[in-house]
């Protein structure tokens, strides 16, 4: 391990440990299902902890933390942290194959750590796990020996495998971002024969590492997939979807009887699907989605950093004039990358390992000489403020922690619970309270809606203050909790 790492772990475990207090009950609606599908392989539930929709690997690491006998919340901290640990030490190792000195590494650590504490600590995601892994892949493609060697061919399918249990989209990333670099690659038909058999020899190894997941999921479902999730966005970002979550489209019940909400399964709601191909306004819609999600993605490389946009193109000019390999494969990644998310849904926090990588990128293209320090610090400076300002606006958390805490040791909710609005805080709560939450009432008379929490056995209604009212709807309900909770109301939907 080289000091430039050991420095920014320390650097990093520092932050770590003051930042986490804050953010310990911080809960976003995926935290939720990776939490109770990890519950259900502690407890022998192995057909219930199959899911599709979110990807195996992190959701083992967190039953094993949760089986040793740590609280659920200490072990996606514990998972988190180590993921940025791992993170680092794969940019360092990036950073020492491209050359890349001392000092610089240094600097590009400190800043990550930002970025790592960010990621680690806000959301309950694998995306730094993903990270990390395919931070590792590219260390080993820019090494260069996986195209001659058998043993680091097999080395680098493990890593892709690994990378796809911890999230579905880097295979098809590993396998678009290597068929092209081995392109590259190839000068003769002597290269060509010899690099075409150490990247088969990948993808061979990857499918073995990936293949036993597959087939669980694709006998859950009866069908052949590698992943529902892909499936469920595209049907959620059509003409007809409802946005993200759902919010809109009625309640729904939990896929099983020991899931909190729809949420752990989302493939098992009922949302339309649909083709760009079925009609010319269907077209034309895609279309605009795809120009929507590249504006949203450059709009995100700017507030990244201003510089990023002026080093792609700097790196593209140093591969192609001055023959610059390492500076061509960092641009290739982080212009591949983003190429299938473009194509469905993007979210800000999909795209946090091409920050890194831009950044790995930027230290490599510094010049060296009198002003190099200075120019580095404002390299630096311009990427930092991002995931500072970022961290600041995400919730803690604590207050819908006590609520749930309150809803369960003090009022004993139990049984089906729907909300008038705010879907991602009433997931939080009934997480907390331990109670089956099944989302917002489809918008419609208050007959419907009245209907709707009657048909799916709605023994509870919270009712967020400061947000818009139906007093109709809960005409002759009695309220649970006259004041008892702080901004939240508590009404029996059936007296």
């Amino acid at each position: 391990m080289s000091r430039s790492f050991l420095i920014g772990c320390l650097i990093f475990l520092v932050l770590a440990s003051l930042v986490y207090p804050e953010y310990r009950y911080h809960m976003n609606p995926d935290g939720t299902s990776y939490l109770t599908l990890a519950q259900k392989y502690t407890e022998g539930r192995w057909f219930e902890a199959i899911s599709g929709h979110w990807a195996p690997l992190y959701i083992w690491i967190l039953a094993l933390l949760e089986a040793i006998g740590f609280s659920p919340m200490l072990s996606v901290a514990i998972a988190n942290i180590g993921s940025g640990i791992f993170i680092l030490w794969a940019l360092d190792r990036l950073s020492i194959q491209i050359g890349i000195g001392f000092a610089r590494r240094l600097a590009i650590l400190s800043v990550s750590c930002l970025y790592c504490l960010f990621i680690a600590i806000a959301v309950i995601t694998p995306d730094p796990l993903v990270t990390a892994f395919l931070t590792c892949y590219l260390v080993l493609v820019a090494e260069g020996r996986c195209f001659t060697q058998i043993r680091y061919a097999c080395l680098t399918g493990l890593i892709g495998g690994l990378a796809y249990l911890a999230k579905p989209y880097a295979l098809y990333f590993i396998l678009l971002h290597l068929f092209a670099v081995s392109l590259l690659r190839i000068e003769g038909w002597r290269t060509a024969q010899r690099t075409g058999l150490r990247v088969a020899c990948i993808y061979g190894v990857m499918l073995l590492v990936s293949l036993p997941w597959i087939a669980c999921i694709s006998w859950k479902y009866g069908r052949l997939t590698t992943s529902t999730a892909g499936d469920f966005s595209f049907r959620v970002m059509g003409p007809k979807g409802r946005g993200p979550y759902v919010v809109f489209a009625g309640l729904a019940p939990p896929p099983n009887s020991h899931a909190i909400s729809y949420w752990e399964d989302p493939s098992t709601l009922d949302v339309p699907r649909w083709s760009p191909f079925e009609s010319s306004d269907s077209f034309r819609y895609y279309l605009g989605v795809i120009s929507n999600n590249i504006r949203d993605a450059v709009i995100w490389f700017i507030q990244a950093s201003l510089l990023t946009l002026p080093l792609l193109g700097v790196g593209i000019w140093k591969w192609l004039r001055k023959g610059d390999l390492y500076a061509g494969l960092l641009v290739l990644t982080i212009v591949l990358y983003p190429a299938g998310y473009l194509l469905q849904h993007i979210d800000s926090r999909y795209l946090w390992p091409m920050a890194l990588w831009s950044l790995v990128l930027g230290m490599h293209l510094l010049p060296d000489g009198r002003n190099s320090a200075t120019a580095g610090f404002l390299l630096c400076a311009s990427f930092a403020l991002y995931p500072f300002f970022q961290m600041r606006a995400y919730s803690t958390g604590q207050n819908e922690h006590s609520i749930g805490e309150k809803l369960k040791n003090d009022y004993h909710l139990q049984g089906n619970v729907a909300s008038s609005s705010r879907w991602v805080d009433s997931l939080a709560v009934s997480f907390y309270a331990g109670i089956r939450y099944y989302g917002v009432p489809a918008p419609g008379s208050t007959a419907l809606m009245r209907q709707e929490l009657q048909r799916n056995q709605i023994r509870y209604l919270l009712v967020w203050s400061g947000d818009a009212d139906n007093p109709d709807l809960r005409a002759g309900m009695p309220e649970i909790n006259p004041g008892g909770l702080p901004g939240l109301r508590v009404f029996g939907a059936r007296p």
